[in-house]
């Protein structure tokens, strides 16, 4: 071994060293994250209408925004003297829990009392919120009663929930997709070395990255949802990466030593893969315009993983890929392919050469039904995630149920604050106030009014002061500032209530008393509208960033154009299969809406995916024409060398997603589902049919003075 060779083996011992220390110390920090995460994140934009509503409720009227709500149910022989002693004993004790602020008790707020059920509700502070230590204290702390049936509800309960049940999603989708990833990688790599690398790779990637992800957790608040997006995101995409620089550098080794294979390797399918993550990042960055915290956390957490797989790629996978040449060219010999192999090669031989006879039918063929899918997405529903998104028959969605049955639904009330415009109450002010109630009662969507109007008669703060009990005036006025609360007659997530508070709204920035209106029906509506102005945003932008890194590769118009519009048609047809999925309860999922978060998730990951994809087909094929000048034969023999590979990597990836569809979690089954659909028809219809057609019909149009073209 000359001494060039034994100094780039030493090299690559360091790289594999370093990366198994830096496992090994970043181990216990990435078993932090699950207790780091935060909620989901969907917040609307800081500064609106429901956040300044929020804040005034918990620090001026004693109305915490987000309690834990303890639901009390008594029994018939327990009389009322010994409920009301339970009660107090009851909260009591949940006051004495570390990290509770105050205890609300029905016994002294009458609305949570209705016949045999009453609830308490529990402020934690901010650092408290959805900490399951927190929460199993006051489970625990909670005095039993024979005849008392306790259940837990409220926003930190759910969002406790949703964590664990996170958890509890990604093992078992480990426990599914590794070993199927591992499957399908040694009949398409035809051996077990070779399929053992991209799974340590993508191992060595996700578990960086959960590390680096709890670091950054201590300063910044990551929605819940990286808890899943890391895994699925990391492990599809490295593992991709992988495959593709594993499965070139043994093509390499049977004609070049294992140092020239590794450099070829790296100038040709590192080049791919440097174009696709650029291409995953320009539309997973995009993400980031959506002005809510869950888009952001989600968009950064898949970039931090993104830039992991590529290092990992770059670093420690070129490093192993040295050392075991000598086991993985023996493993690429012709006596290793198989009869899997070089039968899945004669299809594909079969099929790419009846596409390229047939072009524009095959065009119009794999087109048509793509454009087909599309027409569920007319009647598409989105719908923000609740206590609805853990499984039926789960206590907590058993009793968020129960309260909304006996208090009526939360979220469509709906509380207003008036302002005295200048900051105490006349006479004129009271007056108009009480127009406002009465416009408010007579609303033809609104079922009931709760103002301090409801306390007495008369327009005069003197009637109210003599006639009103003075502790329920307070619950209504707070200085120049009065709560009024509207119950409407739609359901909290109805599209008419996020119209009637955007339309209240409205009238109060231009009424003579100012109105500010809040709830959840106004963190949806706010939430909705931001949503909405950003996906246009992210789809631009992700769009023309694609753009740009595909001309600077390609040099083609036509091939960029053709790349990006073949990704996008894809995903909106698997967004219609989510759709009617959904709407029929197909693939074991409840029917219903898609969790409004989901579009946007599915568009980053399987954009980045899909593009992955594009940019190692068309690569293929530029090299060939490169070599050739022949537009026909370059389209041909760039999918004979690519199908197994793409083929692999997309079962690989629909192997690693598809156990998604199992979660606990509604708004995991729906991305689990959505991404694997979305892969299966950009591996079937779009690059078995759609491209070679159209790169057969565009001929020399393909083709530019980019990096590879």
């Amino acid at each position: 071994m000359s001494g060039g060779a034994r100094g780039g083996r030493a090299w690559c011992w360091a790289v594999v060293l370093a990366w198994s220390a830096l496992l090994i110390v970043s181990a216990p920090l990435a078993a932090e994250l699950p207790g780091r995460v935060g909620d989901h994140g969907l917040s609307p934009p800081a500064g609106g209408d429901y956040d300044t509503v929020r804040h005034m409720l918990e620090t001026q009227y004693g109305m915490p925004a987000e309690p834990v709500l303890v639901l009390l149910r008594k029994h018939g022989r327990l009389d009322e003297a010994a409920y009301a002693a339970y009660l107090r004993e009851a909260v009591a004790a949940l006051e004495s829990v570390p990290g509770v602020i105050r205890v609300i008790s029905p016994l002294e707020r009458p609305e949570q009392r209705r016949g045999d059920y009453a609830y308490a509700a529990v402020e934690l502070s901010p650092p408290q919120r959805a900490h399951p230590a927190v929460l199993d204290e006051l489970r625990r702390r909670l005095p039993p009663h024979p005849d008392v049936e306790p259940a837990w509800s409220g926003a930190p309960v759910v969002q406790a929930e949703v964590n664990a049940a996170s958890r509890r999603d990604v093992a078992v989708a480990e426990r599914i997709g590794l070993p199927a990833a591992l499957a399908v990688m040694w009949l398409a790599l035809g051996g077990l070395l070779p399929a053992l690398l991209p799974i340590l790779v993508g191992w060595a990637t996700v578990s960086a990255a959960l590390a680096a992800a709890a670091w950054i957790a201590q300063d910044a608040m990551l929605s819940n949802f990286v808890l899943s997006v890391i895994p699925m995101v990391g492990l599809a995409l490295s593992i991709d990466f992988a495959l593709l620089l594993v499965g070139r550098y043994r093509e390499e080794l049977l004609r070049a030593t294992p140092v020239a294979a590794l450099q070829t390797t790296l100038r040709t399918a590192g080049c791919s893969v440097c174009c696709s993550a650029l291409c995953a990042g320009g539309g997973l960055a995009a993400m980031m315009l959506i002005p809510v915290p869950m888009f952001a956390s989600v968009a950064g957490a898949a970039l931090l993983v993104l830039a992991t797989s590529v290092v990992t790629c770059f670093t420690l996978l070129p490093a192993l890929l040295v050392l075991l040449a000598p086991r993985l060219a023996r493993a690429a010999g012709p006596r290793r392919s198989g009869g899997g192999r070089r039968l899945l090669a004669r299809w594909l031989t079969r099929w790419t050469d009846a596409v390229m006879r047939r072009p524009v039918r095959s065009a119009l063929l794999s087109g048509g039904v793509l454009l087909a899918l599309l027409l569920p997405l007319l009647r598409i529903e989105v719908e923000m995630p609740d206590a609805g998104s853990l499984p039926a028959g789960h206590p907590v969605r058993a009793a968020t149920q129960t309260m909304e049955e006996v208090f009526g639904p939360s979220g469509a009330r709906v509380p207003l604050i008036a302002f005295a415009p200048g900051g105490a109450w006349t006479a004129a002010d009271w007056a108009r106030a009480r127009r406002l109630a009465l416009a408010l009662s007579q609303d033809a969507d609104v079922a009931g009014v709760d103002s301090p109007f409801a306390l007495a008669t008369g327009l005069g703060t003197a009637t109210l002061e003599t006639a009103a009990p003075q502790a329920r005036l307070a619950t209504y006025l707070r200085g120049g500032s009065m709560r009024i609360e509207v119950q409407l007659r739609h359901g909290a997530h109805a599209p008419e209530a996020r119209a009637w508070v955007s339309s209240w709204a409205r009238i109060g920035t231009a009424s003579s008393l100012p109105v500010l209106v809040g709830g959840e029906v106004k963190r949806e509506q706010e939430l909705f509208d931001a949503v909405r102005a950003g996906a246009w945003h992210v789809l631009l932008a992700g769009a023309a960033a694609n753009v740009v890194v595909l001309l600077l590769a390609f040099g083609s118009p036509a091939l960029a154009a053709k790349t990006l519009l073949t990704s996008l048609l894809g995903m909106g047809a698997a967004f219609g299969v989510l759709t009617l999925a959904l709407r029929y309860g197909a693939f074991g999922m409840e029917r219903g809406p898609v969790a409004l978060m989901i579009p946007a998730f599915v568009f980053g990951i399987v954009f980045a995916v899909s593009m992955d994809y594009g940019v190692f087909l068309v690569s293929r094929m530029c090299e060939r024409y490169r070599a050739s000048g022949d537009n026909d034969g370059a389209v041909r023999e760039g999918m004979l060398a690519t199908g197994p590979i793409i083929t692999a990597a997309a079962a690989i990836m629909i192997a690693v997603t598809t156990p998604f569809a199992l979660a606990e979690v509604a708004g995991v089954r729906q991305l689990g589902i959505g991404i694997a659909v979305a892969i299966f028809l950009d591996a079937t219809l779009i690059r078995l049919m759609l491209v070679p057609a159209l790169m057969r019909l565009l001929g020399r149009w393909n083709w530019g003075k980019g990096r590879f073209g």
